[in-house]
């Protein structure tokens, strides 16, 4: 029979839970079962349906549990429920002895419980789960016909074991497998004597039944506590990868480079902390304010000072003006004249802050600097000017050459070779293939003990519609899964930025959160924010969004800041196209 055929003949199945393949059946234990369910399949109409070994725990009268199972349930549209035990072989009674007992093909004989008594328990259990069920009561509100048979596969003439207790009426045999249908509408029909008051069995019903004797189970850990698991193998491996600054013995000065995720931040805020814990005035400065933000939050340390370095320029600079009575932001514009932003924070304030610390005292032991990359040649003398005494101060410059969405430096004041850092403590597995792909360097791995999650794609024709995808999963990661609202982000690297937003802050969050846009201080919230701002930092479950608007010459700096932004999961947003472009080019 050709597929074709066999789809056309399946139309007129009846429905079975569950569909064994025959490789299955064969696993099944009692060939008398297998011969019924055989048949079942074949000749029941197609709107009825078939639950074969149905388990159950039920209660007796008197409070006690116990376990059991159906045979079989038919479940017969416009009439009622069938519940069959199935017995093989021969079987015999003793009255005088209340003993049942079944011959198998060998002349063997076993003691075996009572098949009728089996059958009417199992019956009375079926019908106590349904009526307890809010779903079966709402789609049967009224009284069902039940009844219950013993079907003996192999016995031709079943009358020979019908009794006042086992009326030949409920026994099948063999010859009526020739003919089910008419059997089962027998048996029905049988106990529909005994109770005129039945409604017969619909579709809604039928779909109620199963769903509630035969449901799909899957039962799985929250979102929350698989980023919880995932979290404490990351912080193995930091902690691992943190012997590099052991490495470092003695040196004063030192360049660690690594790639994303390979825990430069943390290790940067480790050895400010250690400087300052033994007694040396320590600067920890960065480029991006959220960082700055981030590791204030982190070291919470005397003798500690964290900022960006933009930032010290301007508090330097007008503590020394205050100290002058000059306006050294003045006298910076006068050195370099322009009107640009972007010559303000590469020139004339660099400018200003040397020009204060011609005025004030303020020198570190340690500065230690985090984005190194990001930090421009007119950085670096001023940075040396902050250091008490060039012999006996520390410098140590973490960065990432792969990062630099700022600049390049080409004059980073330490001459030794690097310590290189050489496996990804951030980045689940499948996030670091991903991101990788956009690196240029030493080798990095993934961390062995982060699997992770794949890669999704979240695709939709449109900004409107993408960001509602985006919202549903946000609520039901808040909601259902257990997330807190700042362990999931919202990266923006569409060009522009504003009608992303605007998509989404007008969508309430559960849980009194907030959206967290642009690093709002707000203590919880979920991130909104665009890639190059959110730079140096990291967050379990990133949706990754606009990837269609990159302009050609920062597609590559840009998609590796962004994808290995993701620690756990990372969801890329956008059209169909241009997401699968990223996950599979």
């Amino acid at each position: 029979m050709c597929a074709a055929d066999t789809g056309t003949w399946k139309a007129f199945m009846a429905r079975m839970l569950p569909d064994l393949s025959d490789a299955d059946l064969k696993r099944v234990q009692s060939s008398a079962e297998q011969r019924l369910y055989v048949c079942c399949r074949d000749s029941l109409p197609a709107s009825w349906t078939v639950l074969f070994s149905t388990a159950w725990v039920g209660t007796t009268p008197t409070g006690r549990k116990h376990d059991g199972e159906a045979d079989f349930i038919i479940l017969a549209e416009g009439l009622g429920i069938l519940v069959i035990e199935v017995k093989g072989g021969g079987v015999s009674y003793d009255p005088a002895k209340g003993r049942w007992q079944s011959t198998d093909r060998h002349g063997t004989q076993h003691e075996i419980k009572d098949p009728f008594l089996q059958a009417m328990k199992e019956k009375h259990q079926t019908l106590r789960i349904l009526q307890e069920d809010h779903r079966w009561r709402r789609c049967h509100p009224d009284r069902v016909l039940m009844g219950h048979g013993v079907f003996l596969t192999d016995i031709e003439d079943v009358s020979r074991a019908s009794s006042p207790q086992s009326p030949v009426q409920i026994l099948g045999g063999r010859h009526h497998l020739g003919d089910l249908t008419t059997w089962v509408e027998s048996v029905l029909n049988f106990w529909a004597q005994s109770d005129d008051r039945w409604t017969p069995l619909s579709p809604a019903a039928i779909s109620a039944a199963e769903s509630i004797l035969h449901a799909p189970i899957e039962v799985r850990p929250l979102t929350s506590t698989l980023l919880k698991d995932e979290e404490e193998a990351r912080i193995r491996l930091t902690q691992q990868q943190s012997r590099v600054l052991r490495g470092l013995g003695t040196r004063r000065r030192a360049m660690i480079c690594g790639g994303a995720g390979t825990g430069k931040t943390l290790l940067a805020a480790q050895r400010a902390r250690e400087l300052a814990a033994a007694g040396k005035r320590t600067l920890f400065l960065c480029y991006n304010n959220l960082l700055a933000d981030h590791v204030k939050e982190m070291c919470s340390t005397d003798g500690l000072v964290v900022s960006t370095f933009h930032q010290l320029c301007s508090d330097f600079s007008r503590r020394a003006s205050d100290e002058s009575g000059r306006s050294l932001i003045v006298e910076a514009k006068r050195a370099y004249p322009s009107s640009s932003k972007q010559d303000h924070f590469d020139r004339q304030l660099p400018h200003a802050l040397v020009l204060a610390l011609d005025i004030l005292t303020d020198r570190f032991d340690a500065v230690i600097i985090d984005e190194g990359q990001d930090f421009k040649n007119e950085f670096w003398f001023p940075i040396e000017m902050l250091l008490k005494e060039d012999h006996d101060s520390y410098l140590i410059v973490f960065l990432d050459h792969n990062q630099c969405l700022y600049t390049r430096s080409s004059e980073i004041p330490v001459r030794e070779e690097p310590f290189e850092l050489t496996v990804n403590c951030r980045n689940s597995a499948p996030i670091h293939e991903v991101a990788y792909r956009y690196y240029e360097g030493t080798p990095t791995d993934p961390g062995s003990e982060m699997p992770g999650s794949p890669v999704r794609v979240l695709s939709s024709p449109s900004i409107a519609t993408q960001a509602k995808a985006i919202y549903n999963e946000i609520i039901a990661l808040i909601s259902k899964e257990g997330v807190e609202p700042e362990q999931i982000g919202v990266l923006v690297c569409g060009r522009p930025k504003k009608p992303y937003f605007e998509q989404l802050i007008r969508k309430p969050l559960p849980n009194k959160s907030q959206w967290r846009v642009e690093g709002e201080d707000r203590r919880t919230g979920v991130w909104l924010d665009t890639v190059r701002r959110f730079k140096g930092l990291e967050v379990d479950i990133l949706y990754l969004w606009g990837l269609d608007t990159l302009p050609a010459d920062e597609r590559r700096e840009e998609l590796y800041v962004g994808l290995s932004r993701a620690k756990s999961r990372l969801i890329l947003a956008g059209t169909a196209d241009d997401c699968q472009e990223f996950v599979h080019d």
